[in-house]
């Protein structure tokens, strides 16, 4: 992606190609990537924030146009759509938040536990920024009303919280908890109301995609000229500019569930990571892991071969065969310690993506196959239909061979076949209480 991520305030142009430009660079190299990358690598992190600095950039010229808004109806309704659109950076700000983290650089046991405490508390201040990311977010969609029946004064209190503790152990955890429960509650119920409506949104947001790009093919169209698709804007009648702008409304509705969620866990990660910011529990950690790391050093028998065995250049091929003789036994400490940082990290004992995050690189790397060989991607397993689906289009297509469903999951929706064998099943109930076993056929027996 071409995108310039040191260019000027001056520079900044809102239009629907730069976005869908910037929206594809953010999803694919930071939120989904296609090419697995360490998160506490130097080169992520700096990644990272250089695109933040450019999202902030792009806030503060919508912030900037916003209150220099042209009285020009035309004109004003044009750039709000776009404008739309770039909400979605304060999202993508939160987002890229949550990977932020801080980078050692040392192998020296004692520097890496004073080292560790600050690391976790850097990650801890990082999840903090995202919260109030992602609140600001919220409550940008609650002032116009896109998020409906949510309060935005009861966000700005939330964020509130975490914008005056500059100390992060002094953050009232349950008072914010309890206020952001509040807001969006997180019981059952609620959750299963988000998945609920985070199903209806996509599939409301593929049913006005298709019909979009139907009537206006090069909005959505990459290669068309920017210049071009604003014009092709300006041009769209009532009923379709309607539709358009619904399509973007769903797009923040549902960014704004995932942005929920998100927050809900990065509160429970500061939580757990401020009790590992006193030297006390820091010390207390490596104290436990070395004492277990000894009492299983000492089931071992210390004269072992196995661990007393020296690599050298003269016994490499006698242990390990002809295959490793070209070995550098040279290696630099840097170039070792280059090696080791690959290996060693944070993402050790933190995960570094999402069960949702993990099913989508497992699909795109195509590890999910049908007994036929079939690679299966999002889309097909996404509402957990996808053999129904397949049966059904087979039936229709007189393809009985390969129908691999049973009787009872291609009636999964027929009422009167389910009551049929509800029936049948009640019945046989019965008959098994009123007949005990081997009571039958006793005509003949003789007393």
């Amino acid at each position: 992606m071409a995108i310039d991520t040191n260019a000027t305030y001056e520079d900044i142009e809102l239009s629907l190609s730069n976005y869908t430009e910037l929206e594809n660079y953010i999803q694919h190299v930071f939120i989904r990537p296609k090419t697995m990358m360490r998160n506490d690598s130097e080169d992520f992190q700096d990644s990272i924030t250089k695109i933040m600095k450019y999202i902030d950039k792009i806030i503060k010229y919508i912030d900037y146009t916003e209150k220099e808004e042209n009285d020009d109806e035309g004109l004003k309704n044009s750039i709000n759509i776009v404008k739309l659109k770039y909400y979605n950076m304060y999202y993508f700000k939160h987002c890229l938040a949550m990977r932020k983290q801080a980078i050692i650089k040392t192998d020296d046991k004692e520097e890496l536990k004073k080292l560790q405490n600050m690391k976790n508390f850097f990650r801890a201040k990082f999840l903090v920024e995202s919260n109030i990311f992602g609140l600001e977010y919220l409550e940008r969609l609650s002032n116009k009303n896109i998020i409906q029946g949510k309060k935005a004064s009861g966000l700005a209190t939330v964020k509130k919280i975490f914008q005056e503790n500059e100390n992060i152990k002094n953050i009232d955890y349950n008072k914010a908890k309890g206020l952001w429960n509040d807001v969006f509650p997180n019981d059952r119920d609620a959750k299963m109301a988000n998945y609920k409506f985070k199903k209806m949104i996509n599939q409301q947001v593929d049913e006005f995609e298709f019909q979009l790009k139907k009537k206006i093919p090069g909005l959505f169209d990459p290669s068309v000229d920017p210049e071009e698709q604003e014009s092709m804007l300006d041009r769209l009648d009532d009923e379709v500019k309607v539709q358009y702008h619904m399509l973007i409304i769903l797009h923040l509705q549902k960014y704004s569930i995932q942005c929920i969620s998100n927050i809900d866990a990065n509160i429970q990660e500061i939580e757990i990571l401020s009790q590992f910011l006193t030297e006390e529990a820091i010390n207390g950690f490596y104290r436990e892991r070395d004492e277990y790391q000894q009492k299983n050093e000492s089931l071992y028998d210390k004269d072992d071969k196995l661990d007393t065995q020296v690599i050298t250049k003269q016994n490499i091929d006698r242990i390990y065969g002809k295959n490793y003789s070209n070995v550098n036994f040279d290696l630099k400490h840097e170039q070792i310690n280059k090696l080791k940082n690959k290996v060693k990290g944070f993402g050790q004992y933190a995960p570094t993506q999402s069960l949702d995050e993990l099913l989508e690189e497992e699909l795109s790397q195509g590890r999910f196959t049908t007994q036929d060989g079939k690679k299966l991607t999002f889309d097909d397993i996404k509402d957990g239909n996808y053999f129904k689906k397949k049966a059904q289009q087979e039936m229709k297509n007189n393809d009985v061979d390969s129908l691999r469903l049973t009787e009872e999951e291609v009636n999964e929706d027929n009422y009167d076949y389910l009551d049929r064998k509800t029936y049948e099943a009640r019945y046989w109930d019965d008959f098994k209480e009123s007949v005990t076993k081997g009571s039958g056929n006793m005509g003949r027996r003789k007393g």
